[in-house]
């Protein structure tokens, strides 16, 4: 009977295995098209989106779009509107929108990232804003999350500067952390440098496949894209945490190489880096060092173009709310930075080994912010978000107009 059973029992096997292919590739099917259905009825697909690649910028705003900034429940909650003209430079109304920002009618130009972009502060309040209404000086901010002095001078080769004009270079620590990877350094290794000078970046096309998905797509910014955050924040807190005053410049590589050994080995930390830093520059490891020089090669350039239209350039920088005790407690908990809540890192030596090197004047505002605290206490970096408040901005905006005439 076994035997006479094989051929229809073969039949009946291929059949049933057909049939469960056919059902599988149904299943696929109707999956395939569920998934683009949510996907145009959330992605952004028929939108304009907010943020763009860029050859030359590697990552900008769009032109002419409105974007609002949430900020977190700790931060204030507050909604802020940021408008953004065709030229990508952040303007006060919406019915500049659709304007083009003319570069050689500004007297001077704050340009820098994050904390120049400071999109968690509303226009009129950024310290470009208070620095006009007690100068009346046309000045331009212009900025965005990640930039460094390679981008600076990449955006600047290209326009047309007004005859003495000020050029105020807004210079954060991150431009030369190795761990991060938009130092400025980092740029340097994505950058090919062309015949008008500038490092343009091959791998920034925007009507690429790869970056309309990154731009558009729900599933990508919902699920893809966040698959290292998620790892991230699902694996096992280090209990490996910093404590200690670093407030006072150090030479004493004995006790960085200890914390180097101590910290190694834990994912995606950023504070050797910071606290490398607070010592001389003989203790700073080969990529410490080759980051601050490439971030000085590319000041010294910009230093040399404003020269040619009689213009100056003053750096500015920018110290993490940790330079000082009480501010960015949210952030510096962070496992990335896993900072107990009395450790304060400085950047005096970093600034001091830059001023140095570099051909025009180096500000620290570590050394500014102590003194204008003293005077005007209260929070000047938000708690989460980690840039500057309103309070802040208030301030420095009238330090740089009594400072910087």
């Amino acid at each position: 009977m076994l035997f006479r059973c094989l051929p229809s029992c073969a039949i009946l096997v291929k059949f049933r295995i057909q049939a469960i292919a056919t059902v599988a590739a149904v299943n696929v099917l109707v999956l395939a098209v569920l998934a683009g259905a949510v996907e145009l009825a959330l992605g952004k697909w028929f939108e304009r989106p907010v943020y763009c690649v860029d050859h030359r910028l590697h990552h900008a705003y769009c032109p002419g779009i409105v974007k609002y900034t949430l900020l977190s429940p700790e931060d204030g909650g507050a909604r802020v509107e940021n408008v953004i003209d065709r030229s990508r430079v952040r303007v006060p109304h919406r019915s500049l929108k659709d304007g083009i920002t003319d570069v050689s009618q500004y007297d001077i130009i704050n340009i820098g990232d994050s904390f120049i972009e400071a999109d968690e502060i509303p226009y009129d309040e950024t310290l470009s804003a208070v620095w006009i209404r007690l100068s009346g000086k046309r000045i331009l901010q212009f900025g965005y999350g990640s930039w460094a002095p390679i981008i600076y001078y990449n955006w600047l080769l290209r326009q047309k500067l007004k005859p003495g004009v000020i050029v105020n270079l807004f210079i954060m620590e991150n431009d030369v952390t190795p761990a991060v990877r938009t130092s400025n350094a980092s740029y340097h290794k994505m950058a090919v440098r062309v015949k008008d000078g500038a490092f343009v970046f091959p791998g920034q096309d925007e009507h690429s496949l790869k970056n309309l998905i990154k731009q558009r797509s729900w599933f990508y910014e919902r699920v893809y894209s966040r698959r290292y955050e998620l790892n991230y924040y699902l694996s096992p807190m280090p209990q490996k945490w910093v404590e200690g005053d670093f407030s006072n410049p150090s030479s004493d590589c004995a006790k960085l190489d200890t914390l180097r050994k101590w910290l190694k080995g834990l994912s995606g930390y950023l504070t050797i880096d910071y606290l490398a830093f607070a010592f001389t520059p003989e203790c700073w490891d080969e990529a410490q060092t080759r980051d601050v020089e490439s971030a000085i090669e590319d000041i010294n350039r910009i230093v040399e173009l404003v020269t040619q239209v009689d213009g100056k350039v003053n750096v500015l920088f920018v110290p993490p709310g940790w330079s000082f005790p009480g501010e960015n407690l949210i952030s510096k908990a962070d496992r990335a930075y896993l900072m107990k809540e009395n450790t304060v890192i400085t950047t005096e030596p970093l600034v001091e080994y830059m001023r140095g090197k570099i051909r025009a004047r180096v500000i620290s505002l570590e050394a500014v912010i102590k003194k204008l605290k003293a005077h005007y206490p209260g929070a000047w970096y938000f708690p989460k978000d980690g840039h500057w408040t309103p309070h802040a901005h208030r301030y420095l905006g009238v330090w740089l107009h009594e400072n910087l005439r």
